[in-house]
């Protein structure tokens, strides 16, 4: 497994959803997401993204959606124009969503043996995987690193 350093994640125009989703609900989410945002005359138009944030409600997932066309009007969604994570560190996960929590153990050891600093809690970026192929799929993960040595 290749771990790559000092990598950028960008991405623009983008449309996003919060809820309370465990792992094996990731995909519904998506298609849920992705079926409003059609509905919005939006069209996805890159890998969609997510995070996750802790709450007082619990784990929350943050789905962050490149889209196509004009956002006028959200819903239950939110617009950020502009998405940036500099100087990350990244890893290709391949396989369920249920054994991805190994590959992320692997860019945290690694971050720990190089004596990097995490900023940011990992974004997931879907490259390949939906509910018929959700065993079979491809993320991969990104983790900022503080770029200052002090």
């Amino acid at each position: 497994m290749q771990i790559l350093k000092n990598q950028m994640l960008s991405r623009n125009n983008l449309v996003i959803c919060r809820k309370d989703v465990e792992n094996a609900d990731i995909f519904k989410f998506i298609k849920y997401a992705s079926d409003n945002i059609h509905a919005l005359d939006l069209e996805v138009n890159d890998n969609i993204i997510f995070t996750r944030h802790s709450s007082d409600k619990g784990q929350i997932t943050e789905m962050m959606i490149p889209v196509r066309g004009e956002v006028t009007h959200f819903g239950e969604f939110e617009y950020k124009p502009c998405f940036k994570l500099i100087n990350a560190v990244t890893i290709r996960h391949e396989g369920g969503l249920g054994r991805i929590g190994s590959t992320e153990q692997k860019l945290r050891n690694y971050i720990d043996e190089c004596h990097l600093e995490p900023v940011t809690s990992p974004y997931y970026v879907i490259v390949r995987g939906d509910e018929q192929c959700a065993e079979d799929c491809i993320i991969d993960i990104y983790i900022g690193i503080n770029y200052n040595i002090l």
